[in-house]
């Protein structure tokens, strides 16, 4: 005893795990809206920073895409961590997504003894290219750190670190009064088994990282099974391997905008304040508080009530395109020019939403 070291670990006094799952049983996913609630009190963090005219808002904007991307693609901690901006390129069966459509999983989690598995995640929701192409090309630029490879700079270093990963998301839970067991794992427990297809979508889904099936491609189980695609612009594809990715042409995006008219209703028939809406809106049965009803006037909504809806036509004698006037044009496709994107500071700035529909 005591004069050189001996092994005291050995296969006979050690209990052995045995089971599939070793994480703690009361560890889930979130619910659709718990992730729309996380995912919306994200982006208002950096609209309340950055009109507080604090510093921070840009790794709040982060942190924000950062989830997002983590959801959609269903990563680890240490998986999106450690992606560059070179780890995402295209589908030639999905051209809708344009340069994110595949994420390439270089640092995934590796077996006993064994080097990290590599893998790569097909994009199935639009709004994931969104987020990655307004972070990488306007916003990851702003960091001083930004001349590293890595998608998600820190301030002060080339990569965020887990740490931070895990400060912020647990924050948010909090701020929302969260269940205490969500954490950033259940960002990819809500990928692979959401809402309503938990047994179908981890039966089949490879890009996780599961060694169920050797084949990369969620299109291909899909069309076997006979089941539409999660991404209903995906739907009218060609199940075919192969062809040329220049042969295929990028289809013409559309930018649509709209414009809230309701002051305009307002002053149209003599109520210049949000107090003269108030009692119109409590007749018709909608209970809406003093600071609702002011924020339906002076802001924006990005989603609006039916019955709400229904009510302000009512009172103003109004249809729904009078009320809200839209806008739709074809959006020029842009050129790099290799200088950053200037972001005036004027302007108010919003991440791009993660628009989660029923059933995903």
């Amino acid at each position: 005893m005591g004069t050189h070291p001996i092994q005291v670990v050995h296969d006979w006094n050690t209990a052995e795990h045995i089971d599939e799952a070793e994480s703690d049983a009361g560890k889930r996913a979130f619910t659709r809206k718990e992730l729309i609630a996380l995912f919306d009190h994200a982006d208002e963090q950096v609209v309340r920073i950055r009109e507080a005219g604090r510093k921070g808002w840009v790794p709040a904007f982060r942190d924000a895409a950062l989830m997002k991307t983590a959801y959609a693609f269903g990563l680890r901690r240490n998986e999106i961590r450690m992606l560059d901006t070179a780890d995402f390129g295209r589908n030639p069966d999905g051209p809708e997504f344009g340069e994110y459509g595949v994420t390439y999983v270089r640092h995934g989690k590796a077996k006993k003894g064994s080097t990290p598995k590599r893998r790569s995640v097909l994009a199935i929701w639009d709004w994931s290219a969104e987020v990655l192409q307004e972070w990488i090309e306007e916003y990851r630029p702003m960091f001083p750190t930004a001349g590293s490879p890595a998608c998600w700079p820190s301030e002060r270093g080339p990569r965020i670190g887990l740490g931070s990963i895990n400060t912020r998301l647990a924050a948010y839970r909090d701020e929302l009064g969260l269940d205490p067991a969500l954490d950033f794992h259940s960002l990819r427990r809500s990928h692979t088994t959401p809402p309503g297809r938990g047994w179908f979508r981890r039966s089949i889904c490879p890009e996780a990282g599961w060694p169920r099936t050797l084949v990369h491609d969620v299109d291909l189980h899909l069309c076997l099974v006979g089941l539409s695609h999660p991404n209903p612009a995906a739907s009218t594809r060609h199940y075919r391997g192969g062809g040329a990715e220049e042969d295929r042409e990028d289809p013409m995006k559309r930018q649509v905008s709209y414009q809230w008219r309701l002051r305009e209703m307002m002053a149209a028939a003599g109520m210049f304040a949000a107090n003269d809406l108030e009692p119109h809106l409590h007749d018709r049965g909608i209970k809406l508080s003093s600071v609702q009803v002011w924020r339906l006037v002076t802001q924006t909504p990005e989603r609006l009530s039916l019955p709400v809806l229904a009510a302000l036509c009512d009172i103003f004698n109004c249809t729904p395109a009078e009320l809200i006037a839209t806008k739709a044009e074809n959006q020029a496709r842009k050129v790099a020019t290799g200088e950053a994107d200037v972001v005036d500071m004027a302007t108010r700035i919003r991440p791009k939403r993660a628009r989660i529909r029923a059933g995903e």
